[in-house]
């Protein structure tokens, strides 16, 4: 059942290549930098640019893990007492409702533009 599918995905933090990350992306933004990169052996493509923004603390937005009890609509602006901190990415069609969402910043908290409460839970992407 594709539905399922999803919803497991959603829950076990499993973000696909096209969705929710983007080819292309900035590595740092999908957290998986700091879970497969090591920064103690030899070089690699894309290693400067990929160590510049480490240093300066990663990139603006990180891929977090969402869940609310109200709809979550792909592209649905999240909010931080009234200001813009992210989107949702992508989320599930039937509640509760989980899903991904791109954030600046750590929050345990955001809101809909609606006021619904949405949780953020920390990301740890499976390397399996």
């Amino acid at each position: 059942d594709p539905q399922e599918y999803e919803r497991l995905r959603f829950e076990c933090g499993v973000p696909t290549i096209g969705r929710e990350l983007q080819v292309g992306g900035i590595p740092n933004e999908s957290g998986l930098v700091e879970r497969a990169v090591s920064f103690d052996k030899g070089c690699y493509r894309g290693q400067e640019l990929v160590e510049r923004i480490s240093a300066r603390g990663g990139g603006r937005h990180k891929i977090h893990r969402i869940c609310s009890d109200e709809e979550l609509l792909s592209g649905q602006p999240l909010f931080l007492s009234s200001e813009p901190v992210g989107e949702v990415l992508s989320a599930t069609t039937a509640a509760p409702y989980v899903g991904f969402a791109s954030l600046s910043g750590e929050h345990s908290v955001v809101s809909t533009d609606a006021g619904s409460e949405v949780s953020v839970v920390s990301l740890e992407i499976p390397l399996q």
